[in-house]
């Protein structure tokens, strides 16, 4: 194991000051249930000397409902966003998403801002929140700035976030009521596995049924989290047939394809792919 420095922040200030200090010498730690795991595979990296705790800090784990716009702190508890009454009643499925991760004990730890910015392909609540174009606030000692997660994460494994920064909020819109979303998560087996697909899809149609709006995120199927435009716009202004969604599926299939290429997984992960986003797009569509 690592030889490492502990100290639980008392304060955001506090922990946003050492932040600056520290820059990349630093690991923010809240639930741990990634970084206690690299620490002891050895996996942090070697420039990491001191592990901070912001698992304390109540200012961090607010889950309300302001100004018409849902506020959940970074380190919200994965288990307090799935049974939050307010994520159920603002119809997103973040709440299906967070209660998808992992095991109960891991998801009791675990924290919203954790299953972000590990940037881990697997990680289910980020599909739920690509599709609601949730708002990421990130803190330092030199103010504030907002980042949609569509934009946040910039590459393989990487994300916008820098050092001295802290996830500190998720902030989302709720969709209209005429919005439908679904989220689903297929796995290797039924309990504490990681996601083969997490898939979420958001639409929005006419009262003459033409979709006015559609949005689609697969985890686990690119090399970095991203929503898949081609089936976006290949549904957009479409009044929608089995035909026209089969057609969708089979895009979607397509654009993994051609963003990360053919790999050992592709015989599988190609059919399922189509076959997913086919039921859960017949799930928000009427047709």
């Amino acid at each position: 194991m690592q030889d490492f420095d502990f100290y639980r922040a008392k304060t955001v200030e506090e922990a946003l000051e050492i932040l600056n200090q520290e820059q990349e010498k630093v690991k923010l730690i809240a639930g741990g249930t990634d970084v206690l795991i690299a620490l002891r595979g050895n996996e942090l990296p070697p420039q990491v000397r001191l592990l901070l705790d912001i698992s304390g800090l109540d200012a961090l784990k607010r889950i309300e409902l302001q100004d018409g716009r849902l506020h959940i702190g970074g380190a919200a508890a994965l288990a307090d966003i799935a049974s939050a009454p307010v994520v159920r009643e603002q119809g997103v499925m973040l709440h299906s998403a967070a209660a998808a991760v992992g095991s109960q004990q891991i998801r009791n730890r675990g924290t919203l801002a954790g299953n972000i910015v590990t940037a881990a392909q697997c990680a289910d609540t980020v599909p739920a929140l690509m599709v609601l174009e949730a708002d990421l606030l990130l803190k330092s000692v030199s103010g504030s700035r907002t980042v949609r997660i569509t934009d946040f994460f910039t590459g393989p494994k990487q994300t916008a976030i820098s050092p001295a920064e802290l996830l500190s909020e998720i902030i989302i819109n709720p969709p209209k009521l005429e919005y439908r979303g679904v989220f689903e998560k297929l796995m290797r087996r039924e309990a504490v596995a990681k996601s083969r697909l997490g898939l979420a899809v958001l639409a929005r149609q006419s009262k003459e049924g033409v979709i006015e709006d559609l949005r689609l995120s697969i985890g686990s199927s690119l090399p970095t989290h991203g929503r898949f435009p081609t089936v976006e716009q290949m549904l957009r202004g479409q009044r929608p047939d089995g035909a026209l969604l089969q057609a969708a599926a089979v895009e979607a299939g397509e654009y993994m394809l051609r963003k990360g290429g053919r790999r050992w997984s592709t015989d599988y992960k190609l059919p399922v792919v189509q076959n997913l986003t086919e039921k859960c797009l017949r799930t928000v569509v009427e047709v």
